[in-house]
């Protein structure tokens, strides 16, 4: 894998104020990234009619008639190209999954070429939408990072070009659902014209690659109001989420969003909308202060000024964002959003989402000992008991790590540790390690926040000629500068992700939270087509399963989302897997569970 530069923190004193607010900013245009919208394709529940298209290209068989392709690099031959195969080089990924994969799609494979130089293009031929004032490109894409640039360029004369970035928000290292719909509003330079150009651009050196596929010219919807990305604040503002929280340490919570006109008519009377259900009712229901008018083109943000605070219980909640206007909407589904959160007994956490992966050794001056880890906040004298993590399916078998629990100020100090541990092969088969603390003085193990609200834990990682990898998050919605946390030879820093660690306080029970799932089944097994995973939930809880072949790579992934408690089932497609024997994972917000699957052609 690739390396990347730890991002330096400065770590300073944050004044908290209980469950303050979000602030609205004034409106702003939308600058060319912000014109840029990508979403998960299988978040788009309106599957994308090409037929409705005013221009469309599916890469069918070959490179399509009439592109055009520039290559700017030193090396030269290093240009896009037509495939059916995908990557090919030292760090492939995967081939695009787009909706029209099996007749080919258009790769730009910087690993393959590995130059110092990467500047390549291709061009579409010249398009005529002189009946059309308001448009929008669209198309499929698979991308990882590798400080690589990606862009459209849109011209209506073929000699002034305006860049819209694609992929800025991505992580490096780090990838886009595969595919995700990009949608550009190209408007402001191609509507209404009669000579449009445009070019699709990757700059950089030795990344991994930008795949493309279905692209197509679409009328833009008059009224579309989207969701951009949402914002909760635990404790205090900008103190991030938590996916769970201990009874006894539970935190008013604040909400915010920002969203963005994306339609061609201005938007009245927009709002942002907060319910919180716990499954059986809503319990919380506030709206922000309204924005009059939202402008063609222009984003704002939006606030709830009421905070939510939970109920001194046990509790699984649904955070449900809307944002609305008068107008009718022809595009709903992307103005909501869920946020799911626990109040556990005695649990922290602060992933939602197994996305990502944290890897100490991947950062340059990576060394044996570095720490990874995040920060959480007490508001009652606590105990910490013990740290759970997930082992992603490639560590390396008899590497080590030790538990670790720092004060999290201007020279965060280490108040106690576990023993060290080493991961076995059973623990890289199951997922989830729990290492207790160890208390040597009888007072080890005590946040008081009478001496410090705010500390961070995590762990300490000696991976020697191997790696030690973990499952993480890397959600936007995360303020990874204030929440993730990598410490080596040099000082503090923070990580663009969140790792699956979950801190046990006092009178935690491994059994109380972890067997959340039961009786788990795969049936039919070995299966050629089509399978059944089947299970029990002792309890709400978010589901994922997740399906990994004999190398460790995540081959299938369906997020199921918050389930009662009951018997609940899933199916897995195996047409597209290879005969052989695969890893079936079930992961609840507490715990996971693992089976083999035998797929036979």
């Amino acid at each position: 894998m690739k390396r990347f530069t730890l991002i330096i923190l400065a770590l300073v004193f944050v004044q908290f104020t209980f469950a303050q607010n979000y602030l609205i900013n004034a409106p702003k245009k939308m600058t060319k990234g912000e014109a840029v919208k990508i979403t998960p394709l299988n978040q788009v529940k309106d599957v994308t009619d090409y037929a409705s298209a005013i221009w469309y290209e599916d890469c069918d068989g070959a490179m399509p008639a009439g592109f055009t392709l520039i290559d700017n690099s030193t090396a030269g031959n290093q240009d896009w190209i037509w495939t059916n195969v995908g990557p090919t080089g030292s760090f492939a990924t995967d081939p695009i999954a787009s909706t029209t994969a099996a007749n080919g799609w258009l790769l730009y494979d910087s690993d393959l070429y590995c130059g110092a130089d990467d500047d390549a293009y291709f061009v579409l031929p010249e398009i005529d939408l002189t009946a059309y004032d308001n448009v929008k490109l669209t198309f499929e894409q698979f991308y990882r990072d590798y400080y690589d640039q990606t862009a459209v360029e849109v011209s209506n004369d073929g000699a002034t070009w305006v860049e819209f970035p694609v992929n800025e928000e991505i992580l490096v290292n780090s990838s886009t659902t595969n595919p995700s719909l990009v949608e550009i509003n190209i408007s402001s330079v191609a509507g209404g014209m009669q000579h449009v150009f445009i070019r699709f651009h990757f700059t950089g050196a030795c990344g991994y690659n930008w795949q493309v596929d279905d692209i197509a010219l679409f009328e833009l919807a008059e009224n579309d109001i989207i969701l951009d990305k949402i914002y909760a604040g635990f404790y205090y503002t900008n103190g991030g989420p938590y996916s769970a929280t201990p009874v006894l340490q539970r935190m008013g919570v604040s909400f915010g969003a920002d969203a963005s006109n994306f339609g061609f008519a201005d938007q009245t009377n927009v709002l942002l909308n907060v319910a919180i259900t716990d499954g059986t009712s809503t319990i919380f229901d506030e709206v922000s202060a309204v924005l009059p008018t939202m402008v063609t083109e222009t984003s704002d943000s939006f606030g709830i000024e009421a905070a939510f605070i939970p109920d001194e219980v046990v509790a699984d909640y649904a955070a449900i964002f809307n944002i609305t206007s008068d107008e009718v909407e022809e595009t709903p589904d992307n103005n909501l959003d869920t946020l799911y959160f626990s109040i556990t007994e005695y649990t922290y956490a602060r992933w939602f989402y197994y996305n990502s992966t944290a890897m100490p050794s991947n950062y340059t001056g990576s060394a044996d000992g570095d720490f990874v880890g995040y920060s959480f906040v007490v508001s009652q004298l606590d105990a910490v008991q013990a740290l759970s993590f997930y082992v992603h399916p490639s560590t390396t078998e008899g590497t080590t790590v030790f538990a670790q629990l720092y004060t999290n100020d201007a020279d965060p100090a280490l108040l106690c540790e576990s023993d060290e541990y080493t991961i076995t092969l059973a623990d890289i088969e199951n997922g989830w390690v729990t290492l207790d603390f160890v208390d040597n003085t009888g007072e080890d193990l005590v946040v008081d926040p009478a001496v410090a609200t705010d500390y961070i834990v995590g762990l300490s990682c000696y991976w020697g000629a191997g790696d030690i990898i973990f499952g993480a998050d890397n959600s936007s919605f995360h303020p990874f500068n204030l929440t993730s946390y990598l410490l080596q030879a040099d000082g503090w820093g923070y990580i663009e992700r969140v790792p699956m660690f979950e801190l046990h306080m006092a009178g935690w029970n491994n059994v109380n939270e972890t067997a959340v799932a039961s009786d788990m089944n795969i049936y039919p097994n070995p299966a050629s087509d089509l399978t059944r995973v089947s299970f029990d939930l002792n309890r709400e809880s978010k589901v994922t399963v997740n399906v990994f072949d004999f190398t460790g790579k995540l081959v299938f992934s369906d997020f199921l989302g918050n389930l009662p408690a009951g018997s609940r089932y899933t199916e897995i497609n195996t047409t597209e897997l290879s005969s052989g024997i695969y890893n079936v994972q079930l992961l609840t917000g507490e715990g996971v569970t693992t089976h083999k699957l035998v797929v036979s052609k």
